[in-house]
């Protein structure tokens, strides 16, 4: 009997978005939303620690950091194993070991202890953010990529700031920060066995070690219309690369422009995660100095990740119509917005509008340069390719807490903290406007 062949890149990129793949994109959302609290949990709790403890508001730099170093080496461990291992299982691995890294933040009782729980979350969280936007990628129909994986920065920032933000106001005055940390092991415990349950593996990533594989016809036939995969149909994809039996062939990273490629993205993320983070991390503690009330932190924290959102999913949308080099936008449009946060009344109404629109330009501008990173890497390399470059962006995450730890340890307030972004932010725009210029073109040839 002659098998009939299926391009499953018709089926992928162009076909319909239907439950299936609903429930994929769902999931990961979840696995984002993980990511999101736990980095903002650290944020809410740290004025509070810091006054329990009796220690300057600088003092909470090194607890940022030290998350982001286990982070950092998290996202390199990870990002390589879902090259050789799969997606799949180290992004429910993650989750699940982050069930013990949150819970022994809530039980920490000194700044070493906090230091080293935190560090072990990192490791957790590193590899949340570069596999679900692997696979958000290697799921998302092409024509709604970047909207797609905008939407999944909710969870990262909107939704995960929301549910801190509210536990932040209303449970953690009464028992206390370590409440905080204590939901956020119950959150990845929950999600993460819901990703074990039912989180397929990536269909890119399976056709690239076997195409003739049950597991990669079981999946396709979940997302093509009713009966077009039958028993004997034969899969292909154009354009997709088989990997060798050998391993994963890192030297493609190498090819096709691709070295100068990711040096450019490296530079730009670094930036933008200096500035995003920056923002998110020091927040709330600079608006407790101020003598704001927990509800007011709250409130503003959650108009920054609103922002961000909004602005996130707008400037995707916006990519996906006409190109890359619109995502400039977003780093030049927040200078001017940092310039004028430091001079607002910080308990006026436009300050928290400000607030607002730092939240929409900075982590917006961050959120649609992670929705974009996937398409410049084939499946081969998406991972490691994807990895890499956050792997590099998340010393900007080291840098940033540590730089204004210090600054608020010398006295500075948020007039001097708000001029010292000015310039990631600049350079983050030259390096869009540089990806744009040389590779825009190729987008959819190196994806």
């Amino acid at each position: 009997m002659a098998s009939q062949s299926v391009d499953l890149k018709l089926v992928v990129d162009f076909g319909p978005i239907n439950s299936y793949r609903y429930r994929v994109l769902f999931l990961l959302l979840l696995a984002m939303v993980v990511d999101g609290y736990d980095i903002l949990a650290m944020s809410y709790a740290a004025p509070i620690v810091a006054q329990k403890w009796h220690l300057n508001k600088g003092a909470m730099g090194p607890v940022f950091s030290i998350g982001w170093i286990g982070l950092i080496l998290g996202g390199a461990i990870m990002g390589l194993l879902g090259d050789w291992i799969g997606r799949r299982r180290p992004l429910i691995t993650s989750m699940l070991f982050l069930v013990v890294g949150s819970f022994g933040t809530g039980l920490a009782a000194n700044m070493p202890e906090l230091m080293l729980w935190r560090f072990l979350a990192g490791l957790s969280l590193g590899a949340i953010v570069p596999l679900c936007t692997v696979m958000v990628v290697e799921y998302a129909p092409e024509r709604l990529r970047a909207t797609a994986m905008a939407c999944m920065f909710v969870g990262l920032g909107g939704a995960g700031a929301a549910v801190g933000g509210w536990i932040s106001a209303t449970i953690v005055p009464t028992h206390g920060w370590q409440a905080l940390f204590y939901f956020g092991a119950a959150m990845p415990l929950v999600i993460g066995l819901c990703l074990l349950w039912y989180l397929p593996e990536s269909i890119r990533y399976l056709f690239a070690k076997d195409a003739d594989s049950a597991q990669l016809a079981a999946i396709a036939s979940r997302l093509a219309p009713s009966g077009v995969i039958g028993p004997h149909t034969r899969l292909v994809w154009t354009g997709e690369e088989q990997l060798a039996k050998r391993g994963v062939p890192y030297r493609l990273l190498l090819k096709d422009g691709r070295l100068i490629l990711t040096v450019v993205l490296c530079i730009a993320a670094f930036c933008g995660q200096m500035t995003s983070v920056g923002l998110v991390t020091w927040l709330p503690t600079l608006l407790h100095g101020y003598g704001l009330s927990a509800g007011q932190i709250s409130f503003g924290m959650v108009l920054a990740s609103v922002g961000g959102f909004v602005g996130g999913v707008l400037i995707s949308r916006l990519v996906d119509r006409l190109g890359i080099k619109l995502l400039a936008i977003m780093p030049l449009g927040a200078i001017p917005i940092m310039l004028a946060i430091g001079l607002v009344d910080t308990k006026g109404f436009w300050f928290f509008c400000t607030v607002a629109a730092a939240g929409f330009t900075i982590t917006g501008g961050m959120q649609g340069l992670g929705a974009v990173l996937g398409f410049f890497y084939p499946t081969a390399i998406r991972s490691s390719g994807v990895g890499l470059v956050i792997f590099v962006s998340r010393f900007g995450a080291v840098v940033s807490p540590l730089i204004i730890g210090a600054l608020l340890s010398r006295g500075a307030l948020l007039p001097t903290i708000s001029l010292d972004c000015i310039a990631p932010l600049f350079l983050m725009a030259l390096m869009i406007l540089a990806v744009g210029r040389l590779y825009g073109s190729r987008v959819a040839q190196l994806s």
